[in-house]
């Protein structure tokens, strides 16, 4: 849920737009004034997300005591579970970037635009793109798929967050659940593949200080490369936030417990004698009996026609040998025994 607050400001209400669009067909829109402040009452947000099934909100209020204010937050089981209020210092809306793409507000059909205005697009895109590998030297033409300056309705984004303080400062987790939670989209089963032409475009949300943070918003676009793997290039999509964290109230023990316990219908089963490790992995263990490799048929070739043949003339050696000691032995017992007469 995108919430105007009672007082808001031109840049906020871009936001709130830009925040709605990117998060289509899973977002709802409440541009009217609304009298909400979550952190001083909790209870119109609540409201507001059982009656329309949401468990994520942003709110953007404006005043002289908190200018600029957009606070995000989940909702477990009708109930406020954590929200983290920010400070904005600089925006940037979709509308502002380099090149204007298609809405995500409207249907494709219904996008109209001047006479003439994509056959000037469709010429001009493809010498554009001769003219910068020109420029670059490269011997093949760059050129890529046209995507615009926003990504097509249920594209995910890549996620990328850069800082430690991602992973160690509370405050900075929780917005990064939250802001994982909010452009996740439909989660795709494990079993499942995913094309490399699916990651459309990418949100990158870096730590700048112990209370600051940068949010800049690519479009991903494959270029040839001369190689299976294609060439990767960002265009900036105009959507950025520069960000101060503000208050934070985090999660119950006892509510986060439950709300991130996986159903045993969801959980996959576990299978015997089969592990992942940390990088995902799957590694399998075969009990097998020992095996005689006495037994085990070789290739013949011409090395082992030879061994056979030295172990052939050996034992026929050994067989000879063991032959007259055999009667050296016999002999010797008949002159005893004939002694023995004597």
């Amino acid at each position: 849920m995108c919430i105007r607050g009672t007082k808001s400001t031109d840049e906020l209400r871009s936001v709130l737009r830009d925040l709605s669009i990117l998060t289509k067909p899973h977002s709802k829109t409440f541009m009217r004034r609304n009298l909400i402040r979550p952190f001083e009452d909790a209870e119109p947000v609540e409201f507001l997300s059982q009656k329309n099934g949401t468990g994520l909100f942003a709110v953007a209020s404006h005043s002289k005591k908190r200018p600029f204010n957009l606070v995000f937050g989940r909702c477990f089981g009708g109930r406020l579970l954590d929200m983290v209020e920010l400070g904005l210092t600089g925006v940037g809306s979709l509308s502002e970037a380099p090149t204007a793409g298609a809405d995500m507000s409207a249907p494709a059909e219904e996008v109209e635009g001047e006479e003439g205005e994509e056959d000037e697009e469709s010429e001009e895109a493809p010498a554009a793109a001769a003219a910068a590998a020109a420029a670059a030297g490269s011997s093949s033409t760059a050129v890529a798929e046209s995507r615009g300056a926003t990504p097509q309705i249920g594209m995910r984004p890549c996620m990328v967050f850069v800082g430690a303080g991602w992973e160690t400062e509370p405050q900075f987790a929780t917005l990064r659940n939250i802001f994982l939670d909010m452009f996740r989209g439909v989660p795709v089963r494990p079993g499942d593949g995913m094309l490399l032409t699916s990651f459309s475009w990418c949100i990158c949300v870096t730590q700048a200080s112990a209370e600051t943070f940068h949010l800049r918003s690519y479009t991903i676009d494959l270029r040839r490369s001369g190689t299976k793997t294609p060439k990767v290039a960002l265009r900036d999509m105009g959507f950025h936030m520069d960000a101060t964290l503000r208050r934070y109230q985090p999660a119950d023990a006892a509510m986060m417990k439950a709300a991130t316990t996986i159903p045993a219908q969801a959980r996959a089963s576990r299978k015997k004698n089969m592990s992942k490790d940390a990088v995902g992995d799957t590694y399998g263990r075969v009990h097998m009996e020992r095996q005689d490799f006495s037994t085990l048929k070789l290739r013949a070739n011409r090395a082992s026609k030879f061994d056979r043949r030295e172990r052939r003339s050996g034992a026929a050696e050994e067989d000879e040998d063991a032959a007259a000691e055999t009667a050296e032995a016999g002999s010797e017992r008949a002159k005893r025994s004939r002694r023995a007469d004597a």
